[in-house]
């Protein structure tokens, strides 16, 4: 049995179809202009974590005073320095790579991350995580990584109350060398050389 509609809900249906039809014509431009707004390198993140294939590293330092915080990116220069190439070079692979030279090299990690804490005139107080770790979301460029549950490097010194240094390990946005480069609070630069020209500092 055929439904009938009246002139009125037929005006109705016509009306709600072109409204519809209208904001698919608004939306899908605006959606394609988000799209292209994004590097190659944020397109890259953003891909990276609708497949589940992040891999993040996490550095807490002991306190926000001025030698804390200066110590904190001195032991994350030791790590870069340290595993850098053997990342980089796992990170040509894919993700499980790099994750298992993280799981194979932790305890290599952590003596690298108190050797760096003697040798500025501190405490070998450090601890590292790796694994399946919980962590807060964060913002890199214009994407937006949410809360929850990544494959993660952690490094704590001391007791781990300090500003924290981020950085996505896959895919490779913060394997640049080492440095003198001064962190950053304000914002950071996408290149394709150095996918971080200045270091990324975000607080907890």
């Amino acid at each position: 049995m055929q439904k009938r509609f009246s002139g009125g809900a037929k005006e109705w249906l016509l009306l709600l179809a072109a409204a519809a039809l209208m904001l698919a014509f608004l939306v899908l431009p605006l959606r394609f202009a988000l799209a292209e707004r994004l590097t190659a390198e944020e397109q890259q993140l953003a891909e990276a974590f609708r497949k589940g294939e992040l891999i993040r590293i996490h550095i807490l330092a002991n306190s926000d005073s001025p030698t804390d915080q200066t110590l904190k990116l001195k032991v994350r220069d030791a790590i870069i320095e340290a595993f850098g190439n053997l990342l980089r070079e796992a990170g040509t692979q894919n993700s499980e790579a790099v994750f298992s030279i993280l799981q194979q090299n932790a305890d290599q990690m952590l003596e690298s991350a108190k050797r760096c804490c003697v040798q500025n005139g501190f405490p070998p107080e450090a601890a590292v995580e790796t694994g399946i770790l919980k962590l807060p979301s964060r913002r890199y460029g214009k994407v937006i990584l949410p809360e929850g549950e990544y494959r993660a490097l952690r490094i704590r010194l001391g007791e781990g109350r300090g500003q924290n240094w981020w950085c996505v390990l896959y895919p490779q946005l913060c394997l640049a060398l080492s440095g003198d480069e001064q962190p950053e609070t304000s914002g950071l630069r996408w290149c394709s050389g150095r996918i971080f020209a200045r270091w990324l500092l975000l607080e907890t």
